[in-house]
């Protein structure tokens, strides 16, 4: 497998009229998966930062998907999301990026009981995940000691411990460190909302994925696409053993 980390500007400019063109992409499905945890990484050759005017969609953007957890009841989890192990995962209304609820999502501190979130999400061939994450300092490492938190995308959205094939978006390590396949990408502060944005482009031979934090631009990650990349239809949460909260999710289709 091969792959590259490149700037924005020099992506944009290799495509005609700066505007890429991706075809063959991610659909919305659920066909039977063969259970198969696969996050890879690989060395990457460039980054660079750049200014990013928004995190968020265009107002005639088309909006797929969004959460922001408020018509859910405090204490419950929100509507065909599906949760894994730990020790907590609800609605709460003590803290949130946005309006007066979010997600809670705690693990077991010091043990190896992570809390999972996951939900279906409509994919296609190229989107905009947005959604705002406050990883805190409450808890302490366990058996998961290269993350704090997670950002996953499966071929599957059950209460399994790992259900089909992942694709790892974006890791919080202890360390302070965003992660995407093995780079970092920049600093997050604990206890504070970060907002992420990754922008995912797919095509027969080739992923293109641009990252920004909290409004920055961060790098491009152009990559071999995974055999079961086409089959990606759920959004995945996680909290290691710490307690960290979600809020403000949007899935959009990219400009």
């Amino acid at each position: 497998m091969t792959e590259t980390v490149l700037s924005r500007r020099r992506y944009l400019a290799g495509v005609t009229g700066g505007v890429a063109t991706m075809s063959g992409c991610l659909r919305f499905s659920d066909p039977a998966e063969t259970p198969d945890e696969r996050t890879t990484t690989a060395g990457e050759a460039e980054t660079r930062t750049a200014s990013r005017p928004t995190d968020t969609a265009t107002p005639d953007a088309d909006i797929l998907y969004q959460e922001g957890f408020e018509g859910t009841p405090i204490g419950e989890l929100p509507e065909k999301w599906a949760y894994h192990t730990g020790q907590e995962a609800r609605v709460v209304s003590e803290i949130s990026a946005d309006g007066n609820k979010s997600l809670r999502l705690r693990g077991k501190s010091g043990g190896c009981n992570e809390s999972v979130a996951r939900r279906p999400i409509p994919l296609r061939d190229e989107v905009r995940l947005t959604l705002a994450v406050k990883v805190t300092s409450s808890g302490s490492i366990g058996c998961h000691d290269s993350r704090q938190a997670r950002i996953m995308v499966r071929t599957k959205a059950t209460g399994e411990i790992y259900p089909g094939n992942s694709l790892e978006l974006l890791t919080f390590t202890p360390a302070g460190d965003c992660v995407a396949r093995g780079r970092s990408l920049g600093k997050y502060t604990e206890d504070e909302w970060t907002t992420v944005t990754v922008d995912y482009r797919r095509e027969s031979q080739r992923v293109v994925q641009a990252y920004s934090i909290n409004g920055t631009e961060q790098a491009t990650i152009e990559r071999e696409p995974e055999p079961y990349e086409n089959r990606l239809s759920a959004l995945a949460l996680e909290s290691a053993e710490f307690t960290n909260y979600w809020d403000k999710i949007q899935v959009t289709e990219l400009p």
